[in-house]
């Protein structure tokens, strides 16, 4: 070609060639996003005899390895579903306004309207858990509390659990509404200050006047069904033992890490069945049923709170052995102590004397009140093991009582195993080393586990289940509860030896040095101080006071004190004649 020569450029497309280039690119495009969201989204399908059942795509998969489906998170509603698609996206605004207009008839306490709407937010968001907690919350514990008379609370409190009922079902899978729906069903019926009429309505049984139940009672049992594995036994008409059903179902459906348990912590979480049967052995004896019925009630409550103590249950400590969270089981305690004394032992036979020395240095640094304590306590451990020495092979049905001491005295007072190994001898040097960080490790896991025993308030359930069984204290239940009886009719004379048996029974039940402890406890303490107001409305006829000193003075000087109104003896006589029960 000549340099002179010019290059013709090619054709320019016409328009309507331009147009049909588009075209097939938009085309190919569509194509290919269809293919790639049929790949991402192809839902999955379930198998049948005939079939078998598809996976479904990248996001099915996901959402079924994650639990996010909506068939995972339980029943899908076709009616939910129709006014989610009605919506057009705007959901979140149908349902933020909803709540405001539900805030607003609450505030008016237009009651009908106010239960319709929250019907309208259950079915915009069916699996939204705060939905159907917060609300079935709101009307058995803020609207029943609107009203004077009992039976119109019981009323929204059993609205509430219709309501509650309506979730599960729709969220099956979700352990924590089984939980509230037993928390609700247990605590708000059972411990309510209407707790007595609540719990009769509840049962669905005639009233002692002969009366039907109402029939929003009678409509809830029937569409009321007791999740599976409802234990033998039970009694389906008490709300303590229908909570515990619930309590138990809700466990069933842990299956981590699809569906954990949110919001508290594991060891609160496990102990609410078991903690159902120590409130109804309690209010069997408060409903007058004593004898052997009350006693295997109580002995039922000591056998399932030591199978809690069994479980191994997750902690938020580090393992440092596995890895992850540190699994505890709560009747360890004793035996870890147990353990760590055994090595202690060890320890100091490979540094004799050394512990003694150890301890006599570190004695000036104490109060003389703490030295006291420490002696105390170093002499107790001695008899510990000796009795235990002892019986050892030996079956004992009394529990040997481990001694304890403060915390913060023990890291004063004692002789630490990393101390007496460092002066051990050298020839047991490495050996005492190794023990020293065995014993470290086992007083760890007790103190990790004691913690988690105090959330659950484990020592003191147990020690009540064992006293509460026991002859002399169903016999001081009974003579209280008779002298109630008496006392509600007017009948101050025969009350007041029922109560004095009762007291004295009591009394021998808390001098046991295993029952001791209960003398602390808020409810037990606060039962027994109505008791002695109700024994003071007796002597008061007589123009007496209470005895002195009293056979339950420890009591009051525990709990009478938190009281504001104490029995107030100023003005009676230092001390009573003998009532017909003490002449006996």
């Amino acid at each position: 070609m000549s340099s002179g020569s010019t290059i013709t450029p090619p054709p320019s497309l016409s328009a309507g060639d331009r147009s049909r280039r588009r075209k097939w690119i938009y085309g190919v495009s569509m194509i290919v996003l269809i293919v790639v969201l049929f790949w991402l989204s192809f839902p999955a399908t379930l198998s049948t005899k005939e079939f078998k059942g598809q996976p479904g795509g990248v996001l099915a998969q996901y959402r079924d390895q994650h639990g996010l489906s909506q068939t995972e998170l339980g029943q899908i509603d076709p009616t939910s579903e129709t006014i989610r698609l009605a919506t057009l996206g705007m959901r979140g605004i149908a349902g933020t306004t909803l709540w405001w207009k539900a805030t607003e008839y609450q505030m008016k306490k237009d009651w009908t309207r106010l239960r319709a709407t929250l019907d309208q937010i259950s079915k915009l968001q069916p699996h939204s858990i705060l939905v159907w907690r917060y609300q079935a919350w709101n009307l058995s514990y803020n609207v029943s509390v609107a009203f004077d008379d009992y039976h119109d609370k019981f009323y929204w409190v059993i609205e509430g659990l219709n309501y509650m009922l309506d979730g599960v079902r729709m969220n099956d899978k979700e352990p924590r509404l089984c939980w509230d729906m037993g928390w609700f069903i247990s605590n708000k019926i059972g411990r309510d200050d209407a707790a007595k009429y609540y719990r009769s309505l509840f049962s669905g049984e005639r009233g002692t006047d002969g009366k039907e139940p109402p029939d929003y009672v009678k409509d809830f049992r029937e569409r009321f069904t007791p999740p599976s594995g409802f234990p033998p036994g039970s009694n389906l008409r008490d709300n303590w033992h229908v909570g515990k059903a619930w309590f138990l179902a809700a466990e069933s459906k842990i299956a981590p890490p699809r569906y954990p348990v949110r919001g508290m912590a594991q060891v609160i979480f496990y102990s609410d069945a078991s903690t159902c049967q120590f409130y109804y052995a309690d209010n069997l004896e408060k409903d007058g049923t004593f004898g052997q019925v009350a006693q295997r009630a109580w002995q039922s409550a000591e056998d399932e709170w030591h199978a809690f103590g069994e479980l191994p249950i997750e902690t938020s400590y580090d393992d440092p052995v596995k890895g992850g969270r540190l699994a505890l089981q709560l009747n360890r305690k004793e035996e870890l102590f147990d353990s760590a004394e055994e090595k202690k032992d060890q320890l100091n036979k490979l540094a004799p004397g050394v512990r003694d020395e150890l301890e006599k240095e570190k004695r000036p640094n104490l109060a003389p009140e703490d030295r006291a304590s420490w002696d105390k306590y170093r002499e107790a451990l001695d008899k510990y093991k000796y009795e235990k020495k002892n019986r050892k092979g030996r079956k004992s049905e009394k529990p040997l009582l481990q001694p304890s001491v403060d915390v913060d005295l023990k890291e004063r007072a004692e002789a630490r195993p990393d101390e007496i190994a460092r002066r051990s001898p050298q020839a047991h040097r490495q050996e005492a080393l190794d023990l020293a960080k065995e014993i470290e490790s086992d007083e760890t896991l007790a103190k990790y586990t004691t913690r988690q025993r105090s959330l659950v308030n484990f020592d003191f359930w147990r020690t009540r289940a064992r006293a509460e069984k026991t002859a002399e204290c169903l016999a001081a239940r009974k003579a209280i509860h008779d002298g109630d009886r008496a006392f509600a009719k007017g009948d101050l004379i025969r009350a007041r030896p029922e109560y004095e048996k009762g007291m004295h029974g009591w009394r021998k039940v808390l001098d046991d040095p295993e029952f001791h402890p209960l003398v602390g406890d808020i409810c037990l303490g606060g039962d027994l101080m109505d008791v002695i107001r109700r024994y003071q409305k007796c002597l008061d006829q007589d123009d007496q006071g209470l005895p002195q000193p009293f056979i339950l003075q420890d009591i009051i000087d525990r709990h009478g004190r938190q009281e504001s109104s104490p029995p107030d003896n100023s003005d009676k006589k230092a001390k009573s004649p003998p009532s017909a029960a003490e002449k006996k």
